[in-house]
């Protein structure tokens, strides 16, 4: 980290500290090389705020699906991708992937 530097903005746009910038930086490093299976627990359905379980393989999971909705949201670049509108039928998603 660079000083008074945070995410690459000054530290006076957060209004934080140097050290509280320090300490936001290493939290996202952290979470950051989280894998999926490790955050699963506290991540929710956007729509029905459900469960989600994982699609593919545990160790290169394509999706993310919710039962309750019948969809599955990708995840591309180990990002899952919890947005309503990208939400892909399960339905579908099953014909793609086999």
């Amino acid at each position: 980290m660079v000083a008074g530097v945070c995410f690459g903005w000054s530290n006076d746009f957060f209004g934080l500290s140097s050290l509280a910038c320090q300490e936001l930086e290493e939290a996202f490093l952290r979470l950051n090389s989280m894998n999926i299976q490790e955050i699963l627990h506290i991540l929710a359905c956007p729509k029905c705020h459900g469960d989600l379980t994982l699609e593919g393989e545990p160790d290169a999971p394509v999706g993310l699906c919710c039962q309750e909705c019948q969809v599955v949201y990708p995840i591309q670049d180990d990002i899952p991708i919890m947005l309503i509108d990208e939400a892909i039928p399960k339905e579908s998603f099953d014909k793609t992937q086999g």
